[in-house]
């Protein structure tokens, strides 16, 4: 599995000529691998973001 930072993915969606209109970041993990525990599971770090961009309208 490949992971991407968020600063990439941010990166990326600009990149391609989208505007972002928001960005939000979760602590609360969208899904948990079996029994692994990790700091970032506890609330420590951002686990889930959610993006919304669009296409600039053309002039």
């Amino acid at each position: 599995m490949w992971q991407w930072t968020l600063g990439r993915i941010v990166t990326a969606v600009v990149t391609a000529g989208l505007e972002v209109r928001q960005l939000d970041e979760y602590a609360e993990p969208f899904w948990r691998m079996g029994e692994i525990d990790a700091a970032a599971f506890r609330g420590h770090l951002p686990n889930a973001f959610a993006l919304l961009a669009r296409r600039p309208a053309a002039r």
